[in-house]
Formats: structure tokens, sequence, C-alpha cells
């Protein structure tokens, strides 16, 4: 799920997965393919823009996943929704082993691969061009099922 707010800012948590966020919109991240296995209509205001990068993102597998792990990354787009310059990674959990901050950087860059150039109208390509996005990722797909288990729990004890 993401949601950018008119500044390009982003916090997260989610439902099923990692989550980008910004502000007002809610997209479903069981989405395997990318955006080349089912082409959206073309995007045209700024809360659009979440749901078509959370579709695109696939988190590392479980046994690599570490709860509440967090990567930020900031980049522009262009006009026509490609990657302005190159994308940095603002922020990353410190201590977290070589490989899992590997796996998720790999993540990041995947989803960007799967989904830019981003389908989105002149309109919203005017008003985004070259306006930096800071967008969190944070994991939560873990947590989401312990809290799961713990209220599964606490039901059948009622």
């Amino acid at each position: 799920m993401i949601r950018f707010s008119p500044f390009g800012f982003a916090s997260a948590g989610d439902p099923g997965a990692a989550l980008l966020i910004a502000l007002g919109l809610c997209a479903p991240m069981n989405f395997a393919h990318g955006l080349d296995a089912e082409r959206p209509a073309l995007a045209n205001r700024l809360d659009e823009i979440g749901p078509l990068l959370s579709r695109c993102l696939r988190m590392p597998d479980y046994d690599i996943a570490r709860p509440g792990m967090q990567i930020t990354i900031r980049l522009a787009f262009t006009r026509d929704g490609a990657i302005l310059g190159e994308p940095r990674f603002t922020f990353i959990t410190p201590g977290v082993s070589p490989e899992v901050r590997a796996a998720y950087q790999r993540a990041v860059v995947d989803m960007l691969s799967r989904c830019t150039p981003l389908p989105i109208t002149k309109e919203l390509g005017d008003a985004i061009a070259g306006r930096p996005f800071v967008i969190p990722i944070v994991e939560t797909r873990k947590e989401k099922k312990a809290e799961t288990a713990h209220d599964s729990k606490s039901s059948s004890r009622s």
C-alpha cells in the first residue's frame, strides 16, 4: 500500500506486507507480476501513485524478512513517469546483516524496475516532474502474522 502526500513524504504500516504511505490511499499488496501483467488506467491524481508502486513491491522471502525492517528511498520522476536521476537509499535499519540489507535494497530496486515509467496522465506528470518523493518501506508481515495469531487465540478463549 502506498499513499503520497502533496509533499511527497510517506510513512508506513500495512495489513498484508510492507507498506509505502503518504496520504489517504490503500491498495492490496498481493500483485505478484508487476504492472506488465495488468496495465492499469493512467493515474491522474497524486494519491494514485501509491497503488501503482505497491503492486510492484515484492518483499524478501520470510526466511530473510526482519520484522520492523525499514528502508527509505528518495527519488523524483520525469513528466512521463520515468525516474529522474538516481534514486538514493536515505535510511536502512541499522544493525542488520549485509544479506538482509541487500535483500531489501534489491526488493526496492526491483519494484522501481517493474513499475517505471509510471502510467500517468500528462497533467499528473506536469505536477510531479522533478519533485522529490521520500518513500519509507516498513516490513510488517511477521508482525501482522503474530497479531493475527494472538487475536485468534484471544477470541477462542471467549
